[in-house]
């Protein structure tokens, strides 16, 4: 997905928890991403 999607030209952003199963229930694995999608909307969607 993460390819095809940067293929078309469009941003994206790909995290991998490494001791993480599908999604993040790890609290610093969850603030990571936090930050990560604060950090993402303000670089590519408030400018």
């Amino acid at each position: 997905m993460v390819q095809v999607v940067r293929q078309n030209g469009s941003p994206v952003w790909w995290l991998l928890a490494k001791d993480e199963g599908h999604g993040f229930r790890k609290k610093k694995n969850s603030d990571f991403q936090f930050y990560a999608t604060i950090m993402f909307v303000k670089e590519y969607l408030l400018k």
